[in-house]
């Protein structure tokens, strides 16, 4: 089941809590987008933003959100944790700290609930939905509950307990955490000598065996590379998805 549905994922321990934490696209990556989702709902899973989520939520929220609200370069937000605060404070708590958190306000959840009243009169049989993007299209079938739920996965999740950071594609090795910039993070494969990065998996320039810590980095992404296993960063994504839809 969760090779069919694409998902690359952690499971760690803190205080004899299991916490599931996935590390982007959970959308576009295979047949099962919207149950995906869900069931990372369900499960009170975290998740880091990876690049096909946030064409998702830039497709649907272009009306909704500025670009400012998409790309937030702010200082470490102190908001808990995506889906019901209340369930995930604790595990929010121990995982420390979210970066980048772009968050959707209650105005910004009502436009959301105003667009769905307007998609929910276009049938997916119609003429209109057959020429939507696939980002566009899976945004259709989803809940706003759920869309606010993309809308609000972060850039980069960091654990101190941990020693850990998770981001969907990569770092720049001589930024903190706070510089790093979103679209770098959910899109990077190869980081040059002079510091310029590339979506391209460039031989003898992947960024995983340049990081050097402190903290250990998990990340998907880069298919094309497969699993790496570097000293202080491990790639998860193996690719699996390309094998079974």
């Amino acid at each position: 089941m969760i090779c069919t549905l694409a998902i690359y994922h952690v499971l760690f321990y803190i205080s004899n809590t299991v916490c599931l934490l996935f590390v982007g696209d959970l959308v576009a990556k295979g047949p099962k987008s919207v149950d995906v989702v869900r069931m990372a709902m369900d499960l009170g899973a975290l998740s880091v933003r990876g690049n096909h989520d946030h064409e998702l939520v830039r497709k649907h929220y272009s009306s909704v959100l500025s670009e400012t609200d998409l790309f937030p370069c702010s200082a470490p937000s102190s908001t808990t944790a995506q889906g019901n605060p209340a369930d995930k404070a604790g595990k929010m708590d121990q995982a420390n700290d979210v970066i980048h958190q772009p968050g959707l306000d209650n105005s910004d959840l009502s436009n959301i609930n105003n667009i769905h009243a307007l998609l929910d009169n276009k049938s997916v049989d119609s003429e209109w939905y057959r020429k939507l993007s696939k980002h566009a299209k899976i945004a259709h079938l989803l809940s706003p509950e759920e869309l606010a739920w993309i809308g609000d996965l972060p850039y980069i999740i960091q654990s101190d307990d941990l020693k850990a950071v998770f981001v969907h594609a990569g770092l720049q090795k001589n930024l903190s955490l706070e510089d790093q910039q979103p679209t770098t993070v959910m899109n990077m494969c190869s980081e040059l000598t002079s510091g310029r990065v590339s979506i391209a998996s460039l031989k003898n320039f992947a960024w995983a065996p340049q990081w050097e810590g402190p903290k250990t980095v998990y990340f998907g992404h880069d298919t094309s590379r497969g699993l790496q296993l570097c000293p202080w960063a491990y790639g998860l994504d193996t690719g699996t998805i390309l094998h079974t839809v």
